[in-house]
């Protein structure tokens, strides 16, 4: 046997070149948030839209002929000029009402009101409206609410029992559960060109946390079959938490030296923020709303900026290259100070508490 020489050819090329990293980043101490995703806590909204519940309810009431009739009679008034009528619920009229008579509201079902209101001007001095089994869009009323005449058109608001003696509370029951509405307030009730104009100060809670009010509220009377209740002035105010979501930060800003161009931003998810004061404006047109709460420091750990990293590599928004710089300048850090503008801070309350509030409540019960 013949062996033949066998020859392997190996083939042979370069090593793959590694990526180029781009020069190394640095973050710095301290930024400016680009952008900022918050909102008001569950908690104090409830109470706000609770109190507007209720502001507007009575509103609503007391724009009846009826019952702006007992007021006037209680202070001394005079005749209450022609207020609007609500077909759609039953009161006696003005001339045979006596001191005490009932609101029935079962005909507004359509309207998401029920039940009934016992209105009666108590032998002790102030009115009392009693709710049993009383709704009204999406809160259930119990209990009593007092209006102890004043001076110059005003009325001490309270909750009390059936024969005006003070309580702790009026019981309201929401989409959220129960508020036990702790209420100590003043409404003064004017007339208006176009309806009724109620003004409302002093505070509103439910054991932990407190709205102090200071509204005005035109209830207009447009063509039948409307009217509405709408603040238009003033503003409510609550101590509170805003709940953040997320951080924006420009890397242009976070780094000590930019690269010249134009870098996107990194996203941290973030919680928790300092407490203070958040004043919902209202007006001047029916519906808007206006947060004030002002800016913040917030301070990101190694931690937190390495998860703002890893999140905005995962998805893609830088290349790998700058992905390891990134990673290398989030462990090497060991705190960035955020800075968060009032203006981004109190445009992210805004937008929520517009989408959250009423724009005025509107009631077409005909």
């Amino acid at each position: 046997m013949r062996w033949l020489p066998v020859v392997l050819l190996v083939a042979c090329g370069k090593k793959p070149a590694e990526e180029e990293l781009p020069p190394p980043i640095t973050f710095a101490d301290s930024v400016k948030a680009s952008g900022i995703e918050a909102e008001l806590d569950p908690e104090s909204a409830n109470l706000l839209a609770t109190w507007g519940a209720v502001g507007q309810f009575v509103d609503l009431l007391l724009s009846d002929n009826t019952v702006k009739s007992t007021f006037f009679v209680d202070g001394d008034l005079g005749t209450a000029p022609l207020a609007y009528y609500f077909a759609c619920w039953s009161a006696p009229s003005p001339g045979t009402a006596g001191f005490e008579y009932d609101l029935d509201l079962t005909g507004c079902s359509s309207e998401g009101f029920d039940g009934t209101i016992h209105v009666e001007n108590t032998p002790q001095g102030p009115i009392v409206l009693t709710f049993n089994g009383t709704i009204f869009l999406d809160w259930a009323f119990a209990g009593s609410l007092a209006f102890e005449y004043q001076a110059d058109r005003t009325w001490k608001v309270y909750p009390s029992d059936v024969d005006a003696n003070p309580v702790a509370s009026l019981p309201i029951t929401t989409g959220s559960g129960l508020v036990d509405l702790v209420v100590d307030a003043t409404v003064n009730l004017t007339s208006g060109p176009s309806g009724n104009s109620i003004k409302w100060l002093g505070t509103a809670g439910d054991g932990t946390r407190t709205v102090t009010i200071g509204l005005g509220t035109e209830v207009v009377y447009g063509q039948q079959p409307a009217a509405c209740s709408c603040p238009t002035e003033g503003s409510v105010s609550t101590e509170f938490i805003p709940v953040l979501s997320a951080l924006e930060v420009d890397l242009d800003d976070l780094a000590v030296e930019s690269d010249g161009d134009d870098d996107p931003a990194l996203i941290f998810e973030v919680s928790g923020a300092p407490s203070g004061t958040a004043v919902l404006a209202t007006g001047p047109t029916c519906g808007t709303h206006a947060v004030t709460f002002g800016g913040f420091d917030l301070v990101l750990s190694s931690a937190d900026l390495l998860a703002g990293v890893e999140s905005s590599c995962s998805g893609g928004v830088f290349d790998s290259g700058t992905c390891t710089r990134l990673r290398e300048a989030a462990n090497a850090a060991t705190e960035v100070t955020v800075e968060v503008p009032a203006l981004q801070v109190d445009n992210a309350l805004t937008s929520d508490a517009n989408d959250r509030f009423d724009e005025g409540i509107c009631f077409t019960g005909y």
